[in-house]
């Protein structure tokens, strides 16, 4: 039985053919690697890329209207994914001097433009034309208002009562006591 397995592994049905070497032809040379041409072209290529960008990025003066139109157009472009953050982000203030644009935020708006500062950053530079731009951040105090305290039912009835004085009548007739 040995003897009938093999043959069968040494046939020469099994070997593979030897491989045959590929000549390259004359129409076409081999090349390998980066050629002289290419890298001058590549070269041209960049310079003429730069020197485009040179062009459109002429340097813009920042203004007040250009920067809360600039302002508006970053907004659209960082929170149109977070709608809950872009009515909060509008209320914020946006000022500059020199090269830095400082945006008074409230607290709701604050830690997201804080997070997209690096966007915020890249979009003014490209819109300027100018590298030198910084944006920082503040914290817009709150605002005190002397009418938010709650008033107590009594203060409530007294206000009512002096735009209808009839409610104080009405009040007296029925023997009502507003005092807890």
């Amino acid at each position: 039985m040995l003897e009938k397995v093999l043959p069968t592994i040494i046939s020469p049905v099994n070997v593979a053919p030897p491989p045959t070497a590929v000549t390259p032809t004359s129409a076409s040379p081999a090349t390998y690697g980066v050629t002289l041409s290419s890298l001058k072209n590549l070269k041209k290529n960049t310079r003429d890329k730069l020197q485009a960008d040179a062009e459109n990025n002429k340097l813009i003066e920042i203004s007040a209207m250009n920067l809360i139109q600039a302002w508006h157009e970053v907004v659209e472009n960082i929170a149109s994914h977070k709608m809950l953050y872009k009515s909060a982000i509008l209320q914020s203030e946006v000022k500059f001097e020199g090269h830095d644009i400082t945006i008074h935020a409230n607290l709701v708006a604050f830690d997201f433009i804080k997070s997209e500062r690096l966007q915020l950053l890249n979009f003014f530079k490209k819109y300027y034309g100018n590298e030198n731009i910084n944006v920082l951040f503040a914290v817009l105090p709150e605002k005190e208002s002397g009418e938010t305290k709650v008033l107590s039912t009594r203060e409530i009835f007294e206000k009512m009562a002096t735009k209808n004085p009839s409610l104080r009548m009405l009040k007296d007739s029925l023997g009502l006591d507003f005092e807890y």
